[in-house]
This record gives structure tokens, sequence and C-alpha cells, in this order.
């Protein structure tokens, strides 16, 4: 950031992300993909199939927010832009349902500090915390027809179900109501050809509405069925598979794919490579190089191999920060100043 940007004051800091946002955007389409793989292709809060221009959701929203009835005033989380651990794939209606609103308990994280844990924030994060312990879905079947809606079961749930108007009936889930209500239909009828066609065809819809991570509106869908056929599940012994796996989970996936220019790099550092884009601002690549540097001395041809530059250009930029002060180089290797 520049120096002379006052990290207290919301509206350099917005005006400060709005002039960068072409960077900040590149380097979204870099990680788009992973962070959708990582929420199982699906909105991290309601479920909902996303696709691969599935929107970017940071958690804790990065530009400041005024306050509302139902909110206090926050200067943003704008030292998190970067982080893959506050990025969520969501639907459009869940990210603008959520917007900048960020309730928490007690006080703030301060700025610049990583240390989330200490920070308890009303809304829950489903990269985090077990959704399925805070919200549930319920049906209210009182009127001339269904109406499912996902209601909290903890002051975090409620309050989280609320923010994302998952409590409210609407038509999001009206598509998928249509399937499930064919596959009940499909079930009763089987009944008719006895136990063994009823169990086949519970285990290949099963297999579809719910046995996969990523089959939309999962949970929806556990709770319909249990709804509609609790009796021929007695009756047939047929049963629905747990949400979450009860094994020891797999190590996470990496980001990018396995590059060895990259592997000393932490991942924010690899990320703000990434997204530097073929034609970065100066003062961007020079922070770059800075930071680079900082880690051990690098040659022109270490650095040229990192960043996307010409190596004539690399050496402008590295004359540039010895005049300055900020680091050494003899033409070929630049240090970084003791």
């Amino acid at each position: 950031m520049s120096a002379d940007l006052d990290p207290g004051d919301p509206q350099q800091v917005v005006s400060f992300i709005g002039s960068r946002e072409k960077q900040i955007d590149a380097g979204y389409d870099v990680v788009r993909e992973p962070l959708r793989a990582a929420c199982h292709r699906k909105c991290a809060y309601c479920e909902r199939e996303v696709e691969r221009s599935a929107h970017i959701d940071h958690f804790r929203p990065r530009r400041p927010h005024k306050g509302s009835a139902r909110s206090d005033a926050h200067p943003g989380y704008w030292w998190l832009t970067w982080s893959w651990s506050n990025l969520l794939s969501a639907c459009l209606e869940c990210s603008l349902r959520k917007g900048g609103v960020f309730d928490v308990e007690g006080r703030r994280m301060c700025p610049w500090s990583t240390a989330v844990a200490g920070e308890q924030p009303r809304l829950l994060d489903p990269s985090v915390v077990d959704p399925q312990a805070h919200l549930e879905c319920a049906v209210d079947d009182g009127g001339t027809s269904e109406r499912w809606t996902v209601q909290g079961r903890t002051p975090e749930g409620m309050s989280t179900a609320r923010a994302l108007a998952l409590d409210t009936p609407s038509d999001r889930y009206d598509t998928h109501l249509g399937l499930l209500r064919d596959v009940v239909e499909d079930l009763r009828l089987e009944a008719s050809r006895g136990p063994s066609a009823v169990r086949e065809k519970w285990r290949r819809k099963i297999r579809i509405l719910v046995g996969r991570e990523s089959a939309p509106y999962r949970t929806l869908s556990r709770a319909y069925l249990a709804h509609h056929l609790g009796a021929m599940m007695r009756e047939y012994d047929l049963a629905l598979p747990p949400l979450h796996d009860s094994s020891p989970p797999a190590p996470p996936e990496p980001m990018f794919a396995d590059d060895e220019r990259f592997a000393e790099l932490d991942e924010n550092l690899e990320l703000r490579v990434r997204a530097l884009g073929k034609r970065p601002a100066s003062h961007e690549t020079r922070d770059l190089i800075l930071t680079l540097v900082k880690l051990h001395p690098r040659t022109v041809d270490e650095l040229a191999g990192l960043l996307p530059q010409t190596r004539q250009a690399l050496r402008r930029h590295l004359q540039e920060l010895k005049s300055n002060g900020q680091l050494r180089f003899d033409g070929t290797r630049a240090t970084a100043m003791s």
C-alpha cells in the first residue's frame, strides 16, 4: 500500500482499492476455478450450483460499511483482500444479500491482523464451521403449497439465515423441489414392484441427490426425502447417507498445479505474482521485486523466471530501486538492504 494511505480512513481505503480493481479482478480470475472446486462447485451459502463464472465473495468484506439498522459500521478488512481463507465461491444472490454487513460479538480484529480466530462473527463461515450444527431445512405445509426455508438452530445460524434471506420463502428452490417431487412419486409407484425394486430405485436416486458432495441443495434434498418418505424408509429399511464423511479429511489440494518456479513462495505471494498481469504498474512490479529479494538475493534471470517482465525492463526497475536506496544491484544480482 502507499505510504501516504491512512488505514484508518475508510474513504482513502475505498479509493485505494477502487484504483486497483483491474489487478484485483485479474487475481480473482486466477483463483476462481480452484475456489469453485474447493466449494464443490456450489454456492458456499445456499448450495446452489454455480458456473465457472461464479462470484467470489469475501467472507469478511474488504470494503468499509457505514452501518445500518441491522449492522454497526466497520472499516472493511481490506488487508484480507488476497487471503485465500477469506474467499468463498458464491452465487450472486447470496453475495448481494450479504453485502458489506459483518456484525461481530465483542471487539473487531485489528487492521493488518490475521488472527481471525480471536474475532467472533455473527455470520457462519461455512469453510470453518459445520453449517449443519447451526442451520436446518424446515417446511411450512399449512397453506396451499409447501414452503421450504432454512432456519437457524443457534444465534449464529439465525443471523446467517436472516442476512442471506434463507429463512424467507422464495423461488430459489422451485426447480429443485419439482425434481424432488418427481423422485418421491417415482419411488411410491415403484412400491408396486416389490422391495427390491424400491431399494434399487432409492440407491440410484440417492447417489445423485445426496451421495455426491457436489450435488446442489444436498441438505434440502435430504430433509425433503425424510419428510415425505419417512414411513417408506422405515418399511423398506432405506437410509440416507450422512452429509459429511466421518473418515479423516484428505490433505487439501493445492490452489494451483505444481510449478517449481513458485515452490519457495507462500500461497499469498504466489497469488500476487500470478496476478501481476502482462502490463502491471511500475510500483507494483517494484513492490514484488523488493518482496522477492528480501527472501534471498536474486539474479535478473531468476526474477525474469518469476515475473512477466523482460530482462531489460527488470534491470530498469532494479536500477531505480538501487537509486532510491531500496536494494543493492551490481548489474546482475540484487540484494536486500541490511
